[in-house]
């Protein structure tokens, strides 16, 4: 009769409290990319670096809302937040072999609220909405980017308004590329309706956007 084996156990490594931020620290902006290891029998797990890779910096300050991007391959992405008071942040990254190498920080001109970011999934093309709020507007904002040959994103030098000719104000704005980048799809709360708009990026990831959405949340 053959005996039952016993069970396979894994052991996990101790976290190391020093490579944590203490409680009410400063709060950066932050990302910690993963890439799954198969495991030697019997070891450990290990599936994320030990620390994380700061993204902000006095510039940029620190906030809420922090989101991010992918494209298709996994090898290309990029990170949006709202910046501590007004403002709002940008970074993109290259991965190989599952380390991110990030590229230089943009910071939008004239621009706050909590923002979105969507990059195609060929990794070409970058877009970003937020719900501006600065002087009480509530308007909704786009900007998009060329990802150059370096990885690094050309953002465009002014955002788009997409309520230009809306008399309710914007909020809760989220946005979707497709895959070769060339179109972007925005959706947003204005009043107690949803409106979305649809525009195009060219190959210099420069966009064209109606001058206002379309109401989708009543039936024509």
């Amino acid at each position: 009769v053959a005996r039952p084996t016993a069970p396979a156990t894994f052991s996990v490594p101790p976290r190391n409290p020093s490579s944590c931020p203490p409680a009410g620290s400063n709060g950066a902006i932050s990302a910690v990319l993963a890439k799954a290891k198969k495991p030697a029998p019997r070891g450990p797990w290990n599936l994320w670096p030990e620390t994380a890779t700061e993204l902000s910096d006095p510039q940029s300050g620190v906030g809420p809302a922090a989101q991010i991007s992918a494209s298709a391959d996994g090898k290309h992405v990029a990170a949006i937040w709202k910046a501590d008071g007004d403002g709002i942040a940008s970074r993109n990254a290259t991965i190989v072999n599952g380390v991110a190498t990030w590229h230089d920080l943009k910071v939008m001109p004239n621009a706050d609220g909590y923002p979105d970011i969507a990059m195609s999934g060929d990794g070409t093309r970058a877009s970003a909405i937020w719900a501006n709020d600065l002087n009480g507007e509530h308007r909704i904002d786009s900007m998009s980017a060329k990802i150059t040959a370096n990885a690094a994103a050309d953002w465009e030098s002014a955002a788009h308004n997409l309520t230009t000719d809306s008399t309710s104000f914007g909020d809760d704005a989220h946005i979707l590329m497709s895959a070769s980048g060339g179109r972007a799809i925005a959706i947003w709360k204005s009043g107690n309706y949803a409106q979305s708009s649809s525009g195009t990026i060219d190959s210099s990831g420069v966009a064209s956007w109606p001058a206002n959405g379309t109401d989708i949340s009543e039936n024509p």
